[in-house]
This record gives structure tokens, C-alpha cells and sequence, in this order.
């Protein structure tokens, strides 16, 4: 039996026309299930996608809200996003999701609290026949997207440093103290450090914007905005006043001394001379006597010189040089008339000459004693009055070839051009009276700002600019507050030591390496600075780096709002 069973097996296996049937019963729910699994893993695939794109779309769209300038667009950036993942929603729209996605601001660039991206995350849930009958559960498929934004910005600074590559163009730290949030930057497009801080200090500055690399340690002084490609001088391309026509001028060698007002009186008149004699008998003037009348020799009549017609009203009168005194009248040398009305004055007192022997001797001796007066006409009286003198330089604008203030300085509004130095002294007060500006028209003039200088300026008006030098309104509103134009000058500029400034203005010094140091301050006023480098060092404070009132930032330039989806 087992023989016979076993050439039936041997049989079987020798016949070939049943063996396809019996393959495919075998693998046909292999089949069947690769197919229904397939077509599972598809609806997931397409799912997935659809719901990755919904909350793709969701974050940019809340991002783009954030970006705003509009703080109404801020805070709808759920709404935003809400409406664009609805939009994208075809296949998954009806899915078992009740909760639908979960919004929220994340933190990318920045730190808590200041969120700068827009989170989105969302499930779709339900069951498929095939993996629900292997694994009798539903599916649920997750998406997650992440979108950043940078808001679109103006930049404005009060410090700004306008080297277009040096490394450490703008350059603080040390012990420097105060504030000054109205910002800071450079052109500098250095890649390692355009901005640098040397420790880590916490004096506000508002924003810090280059076209290169800002430390990170200025993320404790204010919004770092690095690697800014749109922004620049704001004074490049503007022109500054023309010397042409300008009166010259220069600072007096001495000061002035404090002095009272003063009037002096110039007069014109005419003088005549009254000769008159008289006669003695006597042997000598101790014992001879009064004659009555003589007519003997050596008699000489009482005259006029010139003969004056009666009441002496006119004459052909003598002129006299123009008197020049002061609080009286005087003619040819004469002691001062205590008038100064025009017309006929008193006679003088005459003035007796020397006895002459004319006749006789002994006691009969005749003398003849001459005597003189003079008698004066006015003919006109003008008076000048010198105002009294404070002791002050008081400049007008014009052309310098130098300007050191050596005395007490009081300046008009204006432009100056110096073509040499422009020493702010020591020990003395420099003030105006209005605003100024310094236009520096050499190459290799230093601007000095000694110890104890006592400086008060405040920058040139648009008005000034407007009706005095030919300047647009356009233009005037852009040079408005500028206090020192220097654009050729390469040497260094150092404000140290105890210098106290009050200052009010632009310094814009394109070339110049500036430094701020010691214990000087820009205190009392504001004062902004655009330098071809910027170091702030020491103790120096930045209390009054500052905006005038009325007045505005550098305006250097700005960046358009931009959204990233990072995840």
C-alpha cells in the first residue's frame, strides 16, 4: 500500500496541469492584500500632502500678517492663517478633526518674549477598510509647518559709521554709560564684525543696523538687524553752501574789554582872536600906573582878527579844524566849550601877553601890555554814540581762514567757512544766538575740542538755509540741524578730557575717525554723529545722542517685510 501511495505522489508531481490552479489559490490573498495595502498607503500619501500644504499655507499667510505694519493685521494673523488652511482643504476637509489646527506664535531667531514665527499644526483622522481590518484602528496623519517673519522697517540712527568694509567700524564698550535709544549703525559690510562691542555692556541704544555682521552681544542694547543691504549715507549726493561771495572775515587778535557806552561830539565852526592894550607909566610894572588914554608912540588900537561886521553876528571868520571831544566843544586846541548848541559862543577870558617899553624912561617910562580873547561860532554839532562793550567776540557767518576762540564767543546765524582749524578753545564759552553751521572747505583743518571746553551751538534752521544761501524747501528740510559739514577732511577726531558740550546738531564727517572718550559728555542738547568710523570708549556718556525736538533720526535707509517657512 505504501508502494501504491506513493507512485500516486510521483504521479502528481509528473502531471503539470493542475499546478497553476493550486499556485494561485495559494498566493491570491498575498494578492489581495498587497493590493488593498497599496491602495491604503496611497490615501495616506495624498492625505499627508494635502494637509502639509494646508498648514504650509496657514503659517506663511500668519506670518505675513505678523509682518505688518498695521497693528490690526497683527492681531488677526489667526484669522489669516485659519482662512488659508480652510482653503486648502479638499480631500481631509471632512475628515473626524473637530479640534481643528492648533496656531500659535514660536520663537525662532529671537528669545521670550518677542515671538518672530507663526506655528501651525493639524491631524486628519479616518478609517480605512483594508489597514482597519488588519490592525482594527483608524488612521490619523500629522502635519507640522513653521513660518518666520522680519516686519518691514525704516531705520534711523543718531550714530552712524559710513566705512563701507572696515571690521569694527562702530565700535563701543568699556565703562560708557547713559542711553541714547534713537540707534546706532554703519555701512561696513565686514562679515565678521561691522558692529562691534568690546564687553558686554547694557546702555540702551535702540536698533543697530549694518550691512555686515552685528555682535551678538549688542542683543542686550537693542534690535540687532545685521547684513542689511538697503541702507546708506543720507547725506551723500547733497551739497553744501558755496563760499562764493561771501565776506571774509577773521577773529580779532584781542578781546574785548568790558566798557560803558560813550557819545562823542564833532562840531564845525569859525574863530576869531579879540586883541586888546593897555598902556602904564612907571618905571617898572611894581610901581607904574593905569594910563586913562595914550596915543603916543607905539600906540596900537584894540582890534579883531579877522574884523568881525557888528554884534559880531558875521565876519569873514577864520575856519578851525573839526573838534573831536568828548561831553564839550574845542577849537583849535582850546579847552572844551561846556556847549553844544550852534551858534555865537561867550568870549573867552583874556589872557595877558608881556609888557613892552614902547616910550619915555625912568619914570616916564610907557609900556604897552598886549591881552587876548577869542570868541567862537557853531556852525553844526553832530554826536556818535558808542554803544557799551560786554566784553564778547560777536561773529557774523562769512569766511575764516582759521577759527580759534581764544575770548567769550557769541556767534549769528549762519554758515562759517574755515578753511584751516576749527579750535573750539579752552576755558572760554562758545554760544550762538541761533542756529549754525561750520563748513569746513579744507582738506587737512583739524576740529579740536579742547579740556574745559564750554561749548553751546545749535545747528543751521531751514530758514536760514531757505532765505540766506538759495536752498530749496526740499533741500533745507534734508541739511536742517546741521551743525559741522565736512566732507574732505581725513583727520582724527577726539572728543575728550573735561570738555562739557551742549550741542544741539549733525556732525557729518565722512572721513574723520571719530572717538569718544574720557569723561566728556554731549549733555544738554542732542547731538548725532555720521563719521567715516565711530569708537565710544571710557566714560564717555551717551546721555544727549539724541533727536532735537521737532526734529528726527538719520533717516539710512530700510528693508522690506520677509517670510521664511523654515519647517
Amino acid at each position: 500500500m505504501r508502494i501504491k501511495f506513493l507512485d500516486k505522489l510521483r504521479g502528481l508531481g509528473r502531471c503539470t496541469s493542475g499546478n497553476a490552479v493550486v499556485l494561485v489559490a495559494l498566493g491570491l490573498p498575498m494578492l489581495i492584500g498587497g493590493a488593498g495595502l497599496g491602495t491604503d498607503v496611497a490615501q495616506w500619501f495624498m492625505w499627508k500632502r494635502e494637509l502639509q500644504y494646508a498648514v504650509d499655507q496657514a503659517a506663511i499667510a500668519g506670518a505675513w500678517a505678523k509682518s505688518s505694519s498695521k497693528t490690526s493685521v497683527q492681531l488677526t494673523y489667526r484669522a489669516r492663517a485659519l482662512q488659508e488652511y480652510n482653503a486648502n482643504l479638499n480631500l481631509v476637509g471632512d475628515f473626524d478633526d473637530a479640534a481643528g489646527p492648533t496656531i500659535a506664535l514660536a520663537y525662532y531667531r529671537t528669545a521670550p518674549p518677542t515671538a518672530d514665527s507663526v506655528e501651525v499644526t493639524a491631524t486628519a483622522t479616518k478609517s480605512l477598510p483594508f489597514s482597519n481590518m488588519l490592525t482594527n484602528r483608524v488612521t490619523t496623519i500629522t502635519a507640522h509647518a513653521q513660518a518666520t517673519w522680519q516686519a518691514s522697517a525704516d531705520f534711523h540712527a543718531c550714530m552712524f559709521a559710513l566705512n563701507r568694509s572696515a571690521k569694527s567700524a562702530f565700535k563701543m564698550g568699556n565703562s560708557i554709560n547713559g542711553s541714547s535709544t534713537c540707534g546706532a549703525g554703519t555701512l561696513s559690510n565686514n562679515t565678521q564684525s561691522a558692529m562691534t562691542e568690546t564687553g558686554d555692556s547694557t546702555v540702551p541704544l535702540g536698533s543697530l543696523v549694518a550691512r555686515g555682521a552685528v555682535d551678538q552681544t549688542f542683543k542686550n542694547n537693542g534690535d540687532l538687524f545685521g547684513n542689511q543691504p538697503n541702507i546708506s549715507d543720507p547725506y551723500d549726493g547733497l551739497s553744501a553752501p558755496s563760499a562764493a561771495g561771501q565776506p571774509v572775515r577773521t577773529y580779532p587778535a584781542t578781546c574785548p574789554v568790558i566798557t560803558p557806552a560813550s557819545t562823542t561830539y564833532k562840531s564845525d565852526g569859525l574863530t576869531w582872536t579879540h586883541f586888546t592894550y593897555k598902556y602904564y607909566k612907571g618905571a617898572n610894572s611894581s610901581n607904574w600906573t593905569l594910563q586913562g588914554s595914550y596915543a603916543g608912540a607905539g600906540y596900537i588900537a584894540n582890534y579883531w582878527s579877522p574884523t568881525p561886521q557888528a554884534n559880531y553876528s558875521a565876519g569873514v571868520w577864520t575856519p578851525v579844524a573839526n573838534g573831536n571831544y568828548t561831553n564839550g566843544i574845542a577849537f583849535a586846541g582850546r579847552s572844551a566849550i561846556a556847549s553844544t548848541t550852534v551858534g555865537l559862543q561867550a568870549e573867552s577870558v583874556p589872557a595877558n601877553g608881556t609888557a613892552v617899553s614902547i616910550s619915555g624912561s625912568g619914570s616916564n617910562k610907557y609900556w604897552r601890555l598886549p591881552s587876548t580873547s577869542t570868541r567862537d561860532k557853531i556852525t553844526a554839532v553832530s554826536s556818535t554814540t558808542t554803544p557799551a562793550s560786554d566784553g564778547i567776540v560777536h561773529l557774523q557767518p562769512g569766511v575764516y581762514s582759521a577759527m580759534t576762540f581764544a575770548c567769550q564767543t557769541e556767534l549769528t546765524p549762519g554758515v562759517y567757512f574755515v578753511s584751516g582749524d576749527l579750535d573750539l578753545g579752552a576755558n572760554v564759552s562758545v554760544t550762538s544766538t541761533g542756529g549754525v553751521m561750520f563748513v569746513m572747505t579744507g582738506s587737512a583743518g583739524a576740529i579740536k575740542v579742547n579740556g574745559n571746553s564750554n561749548v553751546t551751538l545749535t545747528g543751521i534752521t531751514a530758514t536760514t538755509l531757505i532765505n540766506n544761501y538759495g536752498y530749496s524747501s526740499a533741500e533745507a528740510a534734508k541739511i536742517a540741524g546741521m551743525l559741522i559739514w565736512d566732507p574732505l577732511s581725513t583727520s582724527a577726531f577726539t572728543l575728550n578730557g573735561n570738555s562739557t558740550l551742549h550741542l544741539s546738531g549733525i556732525m557729518y564727517m565722512p572721513h574723520r575717525a571719530a572717538t569718544f572718550d574720557g569723561t566728556s559728555s554731549a549733555s544738554g542738547s542732542c547731538i548725532m554723529v555720521a563719521a567715516d568710523t565711530i569708537k565710544i570708549e571710557g566714560n564717555f556718556s551717551l546721555n544727549n545722542f539724541c533727536v532735537t525736538t521737532g526734529g528726527s533720526a538719520m533717516s539710512i535707509g530700510g528693508s522690506s517685510a520677509d517670510v521664511q517657512l523654515i519647517a
